[in-house]
């Protein structure tokens, strides 16, 4: 029997690679694959290998294909001895790299072409023998023209740009050698069935070719090893949790923890949820009510004793459903992680502990939940406890290999957001909630649930911490530091500077505004000998981080709203953009929402002719909204892709969905992890942060530029906020439209407009905004629309 074949795809660090895996095994007939990054092997320790395998493709990726740390060994391939000559398959900087080698002149377009859709003529040979019209998608701003190179390129296809860039050469081959390569991208979500058919054409030149020449494959040599590997339909990365782990009750990679001594060292335990189900109580009691009763804030305390720690991911609007609290008692346990730390800290109650983790966060994590597994809650109910909290921006920077601050140095970190290394704010903050309540706003069902044995659960009581009393607030205005606009920018015309130079697609810049709120006196009927403000008795104490959320709440209602105050750390937000959820039972089927595109209804007191979807839908339907969409479903669905295989759907593209303040250009990517090998929905969230439409695209060529031109940590802004449920569900939003504030930083000083009878100190809080630059971004429509995005949250403060 003929063994199937067997290719090799080289990867630039790009952010499509899987999708272009996905594109030969759906053209490629039984094709086992294996991927490479370019500078993972030298061409020397590639060569003997060579010859197991049918044919080789090189994949697209950022920077220029004259620039040797950009292309590692591809730059060698076209000069293969006839001994190791094999087919080859270049899209895009395979494409530019395979011309130049041969005479052909790299240019720079006039007028880039990132995530634009375009005809390509073609000639109907070759490559495109049978292929109709071609509709494809191309991200470049590099090309090459092949003139200085007709001795050996043959040109295929092109790119009629008219009077901008002229006719550009979209596909080539080699004369004589079995080179081929287009510059567009046929694995893009939006390009059409001609994508496919090209692949199918180039293994069916490849097979000829190797007939003719009598090439064999060889079997893989025992020393042949790659970053990643897959055959049809399976992931290309391993499991977190080792299928042997999963498959036991036992853990023996995590020995006992004295604050972790409910379960014994190293057994797995199934916890039976207990469950109250309370039908239509939510018609009746409110989410912010439902809070103040299970504690949210204590108004007898001063200080920020006043904000409790507390967890509540609130539907406040559609198309969200279900409002999750958590309640957080002195002996829930708090697991924190820094990125760079050697160990996780643990803390419960007064007792604190840690657990050695090295860089594998996410695999103490995995095997903690794998041994919290819980079992017979409400099926309804989306979460029945587990972990709530938030992962920082830079947690999920140090897993792309990155340096998440390299701005900083041991001894004078460079940024007013910055802390020395193994200082500051946890990028990792979670609280395993045991006691929960889940409300499901459609249908008013609220479930009182626990984890814990012979846990007696019966209706929530008011009782003395619930028992608010009227307040009066001064009305003293926040101080608030915005980024300076001439330098914001300078960033973007930078930013576009590196578009233009093939570094990355699209960069999310972002910038972050902060804000020193003075504390004012408030008047506590239960403390009537405090001092005296506008003739009212009162406590000094600041204005809470619940009384700043429902006001965000009232404002800005949003599908995944967020109250948090845990660790240290406080965030109050009202996030429009799901991330990452996936269900509970196997498979499990992730979803991701990624947004790009808004469109502000006027309020209803304004003159302005209200926003329809059709006015709304026109505004979205643009070439630059639907490019910068485009770019984060494809760079989502390459993160999807390495572990749900051939599963990955785009089940929603530039979808214009209506919003209690705004419509927004949404699409939506689904896809099913494998349900043997000890796959979950957590494997695919630890391998696609931080979120694409945080970053841009290729993802990791567009980090290290961003920091670059930011200059300072993100921290929980771009993060992610949510939960993971014992009994498997998972759905984390992303953090934006928020604010969010640390209690190790200083908030001694005071207004120099507040008299020292109205203020006690500062709370310091952070929102941050930003937006996609592409290259067809205006500088000034980026800062209106940044500043838009801003005042957002500001006008929360501002209305204090």
């Amino acid at each position: 029997m003929e063994s199937p074949p067997r290719v090799l795809l080289v990867d630039s660090y790009d952010s499509f690679t899987y999708n272009l895996a996905r594109l030969l095994r759906r053209a490629i007939p039984n094709v086992a694959l294996h991927i490479v990054k370019n500078d993972e092997l030298s061409i020397a320790q590639l060569l003997p290998h060579l010859a197991s395998f049918s044919a080789l493709v090189i994949g697209p990726g950022p920077g220029s294909p004259d620039r040797p740390a950009d292309v590692g060994l591809i730059q060698h391939i076209w000069t293969l001895p006839d001994a190791h000559l094999l087919p080859v398959f270049g899209v895009c900087l395979g494409l530019q790299s395979l011309c130049i080698a041969f005479g052909g002149e790299l240019k720079a377009l006039d007028v880039v072409r990132h995530g634009r859709v375009w005809s390509i003529d073609h000639n109907g040979t070759d490559l495109f023998q049978g292929v109709g019209a071609v509709e494809a998608v191309r991200y470049h701003s590099l090309h090459v023209d092949p003139r200085a190179a007709a001795h050996a390129i043959e040109p295929l296809a092109w790119a009629d740009d008219g009077m901008e860039n002229g006719m550009v050469l979209m596909a080539a081959r080699h004369r004589t050698k079995p080179f081929w390569g287009v510059q567009y991208h046929p694995e893009s979500i939006c390009t059409n069935d001609a994508g496919a058919q090209v692949v199918a054409n180039f293994w069916k030149l490849a097979s000829v070719w190797s007939e003719s020449t009598g090439r064999e494959i060889v079997p893989l040599s025992a020393d042949w090893h790659t970053s990643a590997t897959g055959t049809t339909g399976t992931a290309f990365v391993p499991p977190l949790l080792s299928p042997s782990l999963s498959s036991l009750s036992s853990s023996p990679s995590l020995p006992a923890n004295p604050v972790d001594a409910e379960l014994t060292p190293g057994l797995a335990r199934n916890v039976q949820v207990s469950t109250l189900t309370l039908p239509h109580l939510a018609h009746t009691l409110p989410i912010p009510r439902l809070c103040e009763l299970m504690g949210v804030e204590n108004p007898g305390a001063a200080a920020r004793t006043t904000d409790v720690e507390f967890a509540l991911l609130d539907s406040a609007a559609a198309p969200g459903r279900f409002s999750i609290i958590g309640l957080v008692f002195p002996e829930t346990l708090r697991i924190t992680y820094r990125v760079g730390d050697a160990s996780v800290k643990l803390r419960r109650g007064a007792d604190e502990g840690g657990e050695e983790v090295g860089m594998a966060i996410w695999r103490w994590l995995a095997e903690f939940m794998h041994r919290r597994r819980a079992t017979g809650g409400a099926p309804e109910s989306p979460f029945w406890g587990g972990l709530v909290g938030l992962f920082t921006y830079e947690a999920g920077v140090a897993s792309l290999g990155i340096d998440p601050r390299p701005f900083l140095t041991p001894h004078a970190p460079t940024s007013a957001h910055a802390h020395a290394p193994g200082r500051g704010p946890p990028d990792v903050n979670l609280a395993f909630v045991e006691r929960s309540i889940v409300v499901d706003t459609q249908t008013g069902t609220v479930w009182v649930q626990s984890l814990r044995e012979d846990d007696g659960i019966s209706q929530p009581q008011s009782d003395s911490k619930s028992k608010f009393g009227s307040r009066f607030r001064t009305q003293i205005k926040p101080i608030v530091q915005m980024p300076d606009k001439e330098e914001y920018i300078a960033k973007i015309k930078r930013a576009q500077e590196y578009l233009a130079a093939g570094e990355s697609y699209e960069l999310c810049l972002t910038a972050q505004t902060r804000i020193r709120l003075p504390s004012p006196q408030i008047h506590t009927p239960a403390n009537p000998k405090a001092g005296n403000v506008g003739g009212a008795g009162g406590v000094g104490r600041r204005t809470s981080a619940w009384t700043l959320f429902k006001a965000l709440r009232a404002r800005n209602p949003a599908p995944y709203a967020t109250y948090l105050r845990l660790s240290g750390t406080t965030l109050v937000g009202s996030s429009p953009e799901r991330f990452l959820s996936w269900t509970r039972t196997a498979p499990q089927r992730c979803q991701l929402r990624p947004i790009k595109g808004t469109v502000k209804k006027p309020p209803p007191s304004s003159s302005l002719p209200p926003m329809t979807l059709e006015r709304a839908s026109a505004l979205l339907n643009t070439p630059k909204e639907r490019a910068e969409n485009l770019m984060i479903v494809d760079l989502i669905r390459h993160d999807l892709h390495r572990l749900a295989g051939d599963s990955v759907e785009v089940t929603k593209l530039f979808g214009v969905e209506e919003y209690e303040t705004v419509f927004q250009l949404v699409s939506v990517v689904e896809g099913c992890v494998p349900v043997r090998g000890g796959y979950s929905g957590v494997d695919v969230l630890a391998r696609s942060l931080p979120p694409g439409d945080m970053t841009g695209a290729p993802k990791k060529r567009s980090v290290e530029i961003l920091q670059t031109l930011e200059g300072a940590e993100r921290r929980v802004y771009s993060g992610i906020c949510g939960y993971w449920c014992a009994g498997g569900a998972g759905d984390f939003s992303i953090v934006i439209r928020s604010a969010y504030r640390f209690d190790d930083e200083d908030d001694s000083g005071a207004n120099a407009n507040a008299s020292a009878t109205t203020c006690a100190g500062y709370d310091t809080w952070y929102v941050g905004a930003g937006g996609a630059i592409t290259a067809l971004s205006d500088p000034q429509d980026e800062w209106d629309e940044m500043e838009t995005k801003l005042r957002s949250t500001l006008q929360t403060f501002l209305a204090l």
